[in-house]
């Protein structure tokens, strides 16, 4: 073939691709769409390092864990709003709680409340979640307060007039430990070491101090005790431990009474040396010695009320360095310096706040929510504020708050 015609061939056969390509529709480039904004659960989590802990929460249909969700699948439970009474006779006040974790974590106590009955007794239920097997039971028939042992096998807890310890891991009957003849309530806590449980059975007359072994559940009476009539909080009880686990402090109306184990007393100079927390309202100062007591909740020691630099968080909000306390009043969280006594506002927010606050193992986060609506029963925002930078963070979750730091 002529070198010419191959030429022009090739050459037409260039022009009719170009063709082929100018006549193709031009691709539109979309136009950038405006992003809506987010909704409350579709918030990016806070970051997990922030607490290196798991927040558990109801949002009033069933249980949550946040940032790993993993309990959502759980829809058995329906509102699990806890009130539990605080018994001042003046005035009422309510506590809210969501959950127990045990010390490990992996299990967890939730309280349900239905409704009250016509004595005004709570009517629900107490369910126990097992998180890696993903298992949730009802433990007993009523919403009752428990307490973890110190390894989270067991747990106490008072129904009606009765104290009961279960096994956590073993779906074997609650054994009945003691009675009471008076509908009041007992008070109840284990040392840390496990080994031991020092309750008070409040009788008609009078109060007593028992101590009871956890291993063979044998029991002896330590004393007998006048409480104050100031009204006790469920989280803070008159029977406080010892780090070490070898004393019992026990709050009276007329003083502070100190028990080693056979029951012997031991003298409160013993203590001089040791820092005290001295509450007045909601302003409390750490100080070296021993102070009188006003009432039950004025006084409480450093040793007994703060945890020894571990847990999740202290009854009385306190740091687990016992620096500083922080406490919420209607819409506003404070930061209370232990030892000049100085109040901060740290935040104020539109709705009531909960009582309860839980610090961070390292106090430099508190987390807190706000009290849920109980008339359209839409739960409350949960919040964490940074001691270090006062940045205050709204999570990506509403609802009734526990915390469990491993």
């Amino acid at each position: 073939m002529n070198p010419t015609r191959l030429v022009w061939l090739f050459l037409m056969i260039i022009f009719l691709l170009l063709s082929g390509c100018s006549e193709r529709e031009p691709e539109e480039t979309p136009a950038p769409q405006p992003q809506p904004t987010a909704a409350l659960q579709q918030k990016q989590p806070a970051p997990r390092t922030a607490w290196n802990g798991t927040i558990f929460y109801t949002d009033g249909r069933s249980p949550h864990a946040y940032p790993d969700d993993d309990l959502s699948d759980y829809e058995a439970l329906e509102g699990i709003f806890t009130f539990i009474f605080q018994q001042p006779l003046e005035r009422y006040e309510f506590v809210f709680t969501l959950v127990r974790p045990s010390p490990t974590c992996d299990q967890v106590v939730l309280q349900e409340i239905k409704g009250h009955d016509k004595n005004h007794r709570a009517v629900g239920g107490t369910w126990l979640l097992h998180r890696p097997h993903h298992d949730l039971r009802k433990i007993v028939d009523a919403p009752v307060l428990v307490k973890w042992s110190p390894n989270g096998s067991e747990f106490l807890y008072q129904r009606e007039n009765n104290l009961y310890l279960q096994s956590s891991s073993k779906a074997n009957p609650p054994m009945q430990v003691e009675s009471n003849e008076t509908p009041r309530p007992f008070w109840f806590g284990w040392s840390p070491d496990g080994r031991w449980i020092a309750y008070i059975l409040p009788l008609p007359d009078a109060h007593q101090l028992w101590l009871m072994s956890t291993r063979d559940h044998s029991k002896r009476l330590l004393d007998t005790v006048s409480l104050p009539a100031t009204g006790f909080n469920p989280d803070i009880d008159p029977v406080q431990w010892a780090p070490d686990g070898d004393i019992i402090r026990v709050v009276t109306d007329s003083g502070q009474v100190f028990y080693h184990l056979d029951g012997e007393k031991v003298p409160a100079d013993t203590f001089e040396r040791d820092e005290w927390i001295f509450c007045h309202g909601e302003k409390c100062m750490k100080r070296p010695g021993m102070l009188g007591p006003e009432g039950y909740t004025a006084l409480s020691p450093a040793w007994a009320v703060c945890p020894p630099g571990k847990g999740s968080s202290s009854p009385l909000g306190f740091s687990h360095d016992c620096t500083k306390r922080a406490y919420v009043l209607d819409k506003t969280l404070y930061l209370n310096d232990l030892q000049t006594g100085d109040v901060q506002k740290l935040a104020a927010l539109d709705r009531p706040l909960v009582g309860r606050v839980f610090w961070s193992p390292d106090d430099a986060f508190i987390l807190f929510s706000e009290l849920p609506d109980l008339t359209s029963k839409r739960p409350g925002k949960i919040y964490a504020f940074d001691t270090r930078t006062d940045e205050l963070t709204e999570l990506p979750v509403r609802g009734l708050l526990g915390v469990c730091f491993p």
